[in-house]
């Protein structure tokens, strides 16, 4: 099954594990969009409004077609803290794009105790 893996930027160091463990199971695996380059948005917002929504957009747009090209999204919920911001990224969870794509998803709450080796 291809998989796009989904979760807060923060936690995109502990993402290689799981992606081996998936990989050693058969599974193809697409990463976020900013895997390589975490904090790129806060780059592109120094660059003016204008440009980091041009950005945005365009990241928006590359999302779209790798949720299309996968089967199921994987979203990787790890604890990043009990703030009130925390709670309300999950509540947006199903009005963001991978949560309205119509495809599979399974979650993996703080999926760190089942990959550590």
């Amino acid at each position: 099954m291809n998989l796009f893996l989904y979760c807060s930027k923060h936690f995109y160091p502990l993402l290689p594990p799981i992606i081996t463990a998936l990989e050693k199971q058969g599974h193809g695996i697409t990463v976020p969009n900013s895997y390589n380059e975490p904090f790129k948005e806060e780059e592109m917002k120094k660059l003016g409004r204008e440009e980091h929504l041009r950005w945005k957009s365009a990241m928006m747009r590359l999302q779209e077609s790798k949720i299309r090209a996968n089967d199921a999204i994987l979203v990787c919920n790890f604890e990043k803290t009990t703030s009130p911001i925390l709670s309300a990224e999950r509540r947006s969870w199903k009005y963001s794009k991978p949560g309205n794509s119509g495809k599979r998803f399974s979650l993996l709450s703080d999926s760190r105790q089942y990959f550590q080796r």
